[in-house]
């Protein structure tokens, strides 16, 4: 908590990638700060396990994250799929960067459209 604080609520993963024990400590760690942290930046590449991992520890919405950033190919539809349920802890999210996320155009377009429904309070969104 003390960390997040000083850290003006933001959390920056850089890890290339993440390991099940590393999704473990941060969604843990995401549950310990969930009344402080405003921007999760993730710049993994992340996988549909793990997303699952953090939502599963978080055990109430995320009412502060108001900023979310993702580094990552999200073309793989499993992985869309655990955003979408990580997504029902981010109640208030206004900023959604998916902008290093889809290459080649290669968009579900449906399953974004779910993604943007779960946000009716975004403001601004990034591709």
């Amino acid at each position: 908590r003390e960390l997040f604080s000083k850290a003006n609520g933001k959390l920056e993963i850089t890890n290339e990638t993440l390991t099940l024990l590393d999704y473990c400590v941060l969604g843990f760690c995401l549950e310990s700060a969930s009344d402080i942290v405003k921007t999760i930046s993730l710049r993994s590449q992340l996988t549909a396990e793990g997303l699952d991992i953090i939502e599963q520890k978080l055990t109430r919405p995320m009412q502060s994250v108001k900023e979310l950033e993702i580094h990552d190919d999200l073309c793989d539809k499993e992985k869309l799929l655990a955003l979408k349920r990580l997504f029902h802890r981010l109640p208030n999210l206004e900023e959604l960067d998916l902008s290093w996320c889809f290459k080649d155009d290669q968009w579900d377009t449906a399953l974004l459209g779910d993604l943007l429904n779960l946000t009716p309070h975004l403001q601004t969104l990034r591709l």
